[in-house]
Formats: C-alpha cells, structure tokens, sequence
C-alpha cells in the first residue's frame, strides 16, 4: 500500500478500537468491584484459552485484545480518579513503553521472524493482514493505557469527546512515526495529551460534560 492508504487504513482501525474500549471501559467502569473483577477474569480466561487453542479468525483475536484492554483498564482506572495518580501512571506507563520498545519485549517481537511468535502477536495487538503479512496496528498494552487515560480524564470533567479525541490524536501521532520508521511507541503520545488536559483543568477548574 501507498503509505497516504496506509495511514488511513491504520487510522480507521485505530479510531475504530479506541471507540470501542472507550465504550467498552465506560460501561464496565459503572459495576462494582466485584463484578469489574468476574468480567476482566472472564475475558483474561477466554483471552488465554483461545491463544492456547490456536482459534484462527483475527475478527476473535482483535475483539479479545479491545474487551481485555477495556474490562482490565476499568479496574485500573480506579487508582487514577485525582488528577496526580493519572499524571504519575501517564508518565511511568510512558518510561515503561519507550524502555520495552526499544530494547524489551516489544523489540522482540517486531524483530523476530519467527511464526510462532508472528501468530502470538495478533493475541497482542490489533492486527490486520497487508499484502499477505500479519501487521499490528496498535498493541494490547496502548488500549489498555488509552482506558485508563480516558477514564481518569473523564473522572476529572473532560468530555467523551475531548478524552478520545486527545488520547486517539497521539496514537495517530505514532502511527505517523511508525509509518515512516517501521515503529513507534504510542504511550508517550498519548500521555503528553492527557497531562496537559490535566494541567489545564487544574489551572482552570474541571470543565462541565
């Protein structure tokens, strides 16, 4: 593909998986505890069994990578209601990602040829197939954050629609930097947007939904 195509392929699915655990978090964020913990356990579960049973369908994989990242992120969420655990999870989830991506897990698994692994990787990741190769789009861990990030702004009186569209922005931001260097962390981006709708609303006051 072109990379004008690329990227508006890419940033269809990108859009189109945010809105979903944007959703998908919400909705489970309004349970109890208790209830949050049987759904996460539940997806975690069926999320396993069906790596471990080798299902092929990437339409099962992709929508077991957004229900994890959203029923984890809502328990997560929990911890970041205040405007300073979300700037301290943004930025360590942020350290962690750009340490995991360059020399971690995420590095191994985008360097390696192997087709075990290659198949492992649609279990972590939103993925699609382009000119017959597995591509991931965006990986399990960038929703999960996205989630929580959306949430914690949400708790602080941002809208559903600013939340999103500052959080989406800045994986789109990384999309475009992957495009053109085979790769790029999404975290940090995302993150840079979520501190300064925090920033602003501190200085300001939370806005009204």
């Amino acid at each position: 593909m072109t990379f004008p195509a690329s990227f508006a392929v890419f940033a269809l699915v990108i859009m189109v998986g945010s809105t979903f655990v944007a959703v998908g978090a919400t909705r489970i964020s309004r349970l109890d505890f208790r209830a949050q913990m049987v759904v996460a356990g539940m997806w975690f579960a069926i999320h396993v069994a069906a790596f471990q049973s080798g299902i092929d369908g990437l339409w099962v994989s992709n929508a077991l990578v957004v229900g994890s990242a959203a029923s984890v992120a809502a328990l997560v969420a929990r911890t970041v209601r205040t405007p300073g655990p979300l700037v301290a999870l943004a930025v360590t989830a942020s350290i962690v990602d750009i340490v995991s991506f360059t020399s971690g897990p995420t590095r191994f698994l985008l360097d390696s040829g192997s087709d075990s692994i290659s198949e492992a990787l649609r279990y972590l990741a939103i993925a699609m197939f382009v000119d017959g190769d597995l591509v991931a789009v965006v990986g399990v861990g960038d929703l999960l954050i996205f989630g929580v990030l959306f949430l914690g702004l949400r708790q602080q009186g941002h809208s559903r629609r600013t939340a999103w569209a500052v959080l989406t922005a800045g994986l789109l931001v990384a999309l475009l930097f992957g495009l053109f260097w085979g790769g790029a962390f999404g975290i940090p981006f995302m993150a840079i947007g979520a501190i300064a709708l925090t920033y602003r609303s501190r200085r300001a006051g939370a806005p009204r939904r």
